[in-house]
């Protein structure tokens, strides 16, 4: 079959997806409250059953969401564990012969979080302090700079020769995306990289940060990333 790798960033993202709505929907059932009593018409008494029941099976229905998110993130924890990462976007057999999803034997282990399988700015950030003093003085939202804090941080992460995503990093760099920086990629170079790289040169290298490496970021953000919260999933 050409179509049957799903890959895990879209399986985290439709299951994120999907439970948001359901909670959504439940809050709007549990945001208007009914007391049932004797003076009630039947309708009004079945309806009641009804919105109980409803209530019932998205509780239930997100329960089994959240239990399929963690075995996912514990399937993607042993991956890791295992280097076996290389999955290209799309994420389809087509573009991916060699990639094998037979189910793996999970280890024992204890609770694990989405942060602990995904590259997040706060990991990012934590890896170079000097960068994130930087970021700290350069951007007064963090949040809303996210995307743009991520491809610095992961520029910066890219250059370092013992990263614990080396593997993810370079798999990303042979695969085939445009690699040519378009219009809007040099003017972010020259609009902001460059103006950093006077100012921090010891932070933001010229032979780093580079439109070619805005460029590599950029297809990162786009095509590994989920959101709430934003992450890199780097398998």
């Amino acid at each position: 079959m050409l179509l049957d790798h799903v890959g895990y960033r879209n399986e985290i993202s439709m299951l994120t997806m999907t439970a948001n709505l359901l909670k959504s929907r439940l809050y709007s059932l549990n945001s208007l409250t009914f007391t049932e009593n004797d003076d009630m018409k039947e309708w009004n008494k079945y309806s009641l059953m009804y919105r109980r029941g409803q209530e019932d099976v998205l509780n239930i229905t997100i329960k089994k969401i959240e239990e399929m998110k963690y075995s996912l993130i514990q399937h993607m924890a042993q991956d890791i564990k295992e280097n076996n990462i290389g999955a290209h976007a799309p994420f389809l057999s087509i573009v991916n012969g060699s990639r094998q999803d037979d189910s793996l034997e999970l280890d024992s282990s204890p609770f694990l979080s989405l942060d602990s399988v995904t590259i997040t700015v706060k990991k990012l950030l934590r890896k170079n302090i000097k960068l994130s003093q930087v970021i700290d003085s350069l951007f007064e939202d963090l949040e809303e700079e996210a995307d743009m804090i991520m491809m610095l941080g992961l520029i910066k992460e890219k250059s370092n020769s013992s990263s614990e995503w080396k593997l993810f990093f370079d798999e990303v760099e042979s695969s085939e995306y445009n690699k040519t920086p378009d219009e809007d990629i040099m003017e972010l170079y020259e609009s902001m990289l460059l103006p950093l790289s006077e100012s921090y040169p010891d932070i933001f290298d010229t032979s780093i940060y580079t439109p070619h490496s805005l460029v590599w970021a950029n297809h990162l953000l786009n095509d590994y990333s989920i959101n709430d919260p934003l992450a890199i999933v780097p398998i």
